[in-house]
C-alpha cells in the first residue's frame, strides 16, 4: 500500500491509498509540551519519539511514502525513519512543505508523486 503522511509537532494525518479507495486515520503525539530546562526537553524527546513510533506502525507496510507537513516535523520523522526504519525510510518518495491543509488539498498536491494512483476523487473513509 502506499501512504500519504501529512503531520506537525502535535499531530499525524495518515492516508492510505489501495485498491479500494482511501482510508485515513489519525495520531496525536502523547504528553504535553513543555520548554522549559533540560528535563523537559527530554522529556518532549522522548514524546516525539513515541509519536513518530506510532505514525511509523501506521505505515510499515508502505510500497511509497510521501511525507509532508509545516515547519520542520516532516524532516524531522524521516530523519526518525533513517534511524528506526531504514528499510521504511527508502520507500520515501517526497518530503514536501503543506501547512494545514484540508483533506482534498492533501490528495491534491500528492498526485504528482502517485500518478498511477485513480482515486484521488473518491470520499476519504475514516477508520
Amino acid at each position: 500500500m502506499d501512504y500519504i503522511v501529512w503531520l506537525d509537532s502535535e499531530k499525524a494525518q495518515v492516508f492510505g491509498l489501495n485498491t479500494t479507495g482511501i482510508e485515513k486515520s489519525n495520531v496525536k503525539k502523547h504528553g504535553k509540551d513543555h520548554h522549559s530546562g533540560d528535563k523537559s526537553d527530554n522529556v518532549n524527546d522522548a514524546q516525539l519519539d513515541h509519536f513518530y513510533s506510532d505514525v511509523k506502525t501506521k505505515v510499515i507496510d508502505a510500497e511509497k511514502l510521501l511525507i509532508m507537513g509545516p515547519g520542520v516535523s516532516k524532516t524531522h520523522f524521516k530523519t526518525y525513519l533513517d534511524s528506526h526504519a531504514a528499510q521504511l525510510s527508502k520507500n520515501v518518495v517526497g518530503v514536501e512543505n503543506s501547512d494545514h491543509p484540508t483533506d482534498n488539498q492533501i490528495l491534491a498536491s500528492s498526485k504528482d508523486f502517485f500518478k498511477t494512483y485513480e482515486h484521488f476523487n473518491t470520499p476519504v473513509t475514516s477508520v
